[in-house]
């Protein structure tokens, strides 16, 4: 495994289930890591994932604290923080790390972007 996403699970109860799907369907599956707060919906559904290594917090801490608590569990070369609301095209986890591993000089790699409109819908525009 190269890569591992780490995601911040908070107030994203309608997202995070499609996001943890998105990751576990790549062509090269991710460590995943996700920081919640202890009992939160986002939790009860972040445990239906036995894949995810879940952080459990007290509180709501910043997004920059969650990062850095994932990143004590990190155990690959790479990383990449997996926005609950974002999705990758299935391909997204394997090419970006095979273009850093393709010239060392890089240290940061990032897809292509779409914008959809609607909850889990249809590209509208991409960037």
């Amino acid at each position: 495994m190269r890569a591992t996403s780490i995601i911040s699970a908070y107030f994203c109860e309608d997202w995070i289930e499609g996001r943890v799907t998105n990751l576990l369907e790549q062509t090269e599956v991710p460590a995943i890591v996700a920081v919640c707060q202890k009992g939160s919906k986002e939790d009860e559904i972040l445990a239906k994932f036995p894949e995810v290594i879940r952080i459990n917090t007290p509180d709501v801490p910043t997004v920059y604290a969650c990062w850095n608590l994932a990143l004590r569990c990190v155990q690959t070369p790479y990383v990449n923080v997996a926005n609950s609301d974002d999705r990758l095209d299935v391909n997204a986890i394997k090419e970006m790390v095979d273009e850093l591993e393709k010239d060392k000089a890089y240290g940061l790699a990032y897809s292509d972007a779409w914008v959809v409109s609607e909850l889990n819908g249809k590209p509208v525009a991409s960037f």
